[in-house]
């Protein structure tokens, strides 16, 4: 493996040319850092960069590439700004949902329940659940943030206002907490659109809507169950303590 260092006649050159030069260079820099650190192994990336001063154009696109590279550095795994730009790239270059887990796992837990971080994650997520339903199962954990979204655990308080339509699709029971925190005692009996809404791409995504439950709508089967609604219920109270 090789990496093209230009000559100063030839950057004159391309500055003569109009490009930005600058941008050139932090991007040939970049590779440099990458090919020692993966290549040549002649130190700590991080170490090059203190030389260099701050460049945060750089660790961006060191750790964008190389998302691992994030929790080497204090100074890294703390970066908020750092993370919203990572998980930008998510939905901006249609990567898969997968890309949430290198991102995560490598920041440190005190920014990752900043407003603008949840709000991020979870359009990633209901963005995706759709077409990957299996993530909900399948990501590396444990994650701390990831673990409070999905046990309905997120704490109410950091929850950004703009979100509570998207998090009825990844459980509906949030239409209930946050009712309750925004004491809203006059909610209607019947559900609106947004809990309608969320219930039924919460059951699209296992392929539940495919069958015909019409009977038990409407029907008050939690006080008066049957006994197919007996065993369901038996269920979720015996494992509770398991997934909680």
């Amino acid at each position: 493996m090789k990496v093209y260092i230009p000559t100063m006649e030839e950057l004159i050159e391309l500055q003569k040319l109009g490009i930005d030069v600058y941008s050139y260079l932090i991007a040939k820099v970049t590779e440099i850092i990458i090919m020692e650190d993966q290549v040549y192994e002649e130190g700590d990336m991080f170490e090059i960069l203190d030389y260099l001063g701050p460049h945060p154009e750089i660790v961006y696109a060191i750790c964008r590439l190389y998302p691992q590279k994030i929790s080497e550095s204090i100074i890294t795994s703390k970066d908020a700004d750092l993370c919203k730009k990572l998980l930008s790239t998510i939905n901006k270059e249609d990567k898969t949902i997968y890309e949430l887990d290198n991102i995560l796992m490598n920041f440190d837990e005190s920014i990752l329940f900043e407003k603008e971080i949840i709000k991020n994650v979870i359009q990633i997520l209901t963005k995706h659940l759709s077409q990957c339903p299996k993530y909900r199962f399948d990501y590396m954990g444990p994650n701390i943030l990831l673990d409070s979204i999905f046990s309905c655990e997120l704490p109410i308080e950091k929850i950004p206002s703009n979100t509570y339509t998207e998090l009825t699709t990844i459980d509906p029971v949030y239409y209930i907490k946050l009712n309750t925190k925004n004491n809203n005692n006059k909610r209607e009996k019947t559900p609106d659109y947004i809990i309608q809404r969320g219930l039924a791409i919460y059951l699209n995504r296992y392929g539940i809507d495919e069958f015909d439950l019409s009977n038990y709508n409407q029907k008050d089967i939690i006080n008066k169950p049957d006994d197919n609604v007996k065993r369901l219920i038996k269920c979720l109270e015996y494992h509770k303590n398991n997934y909680q």
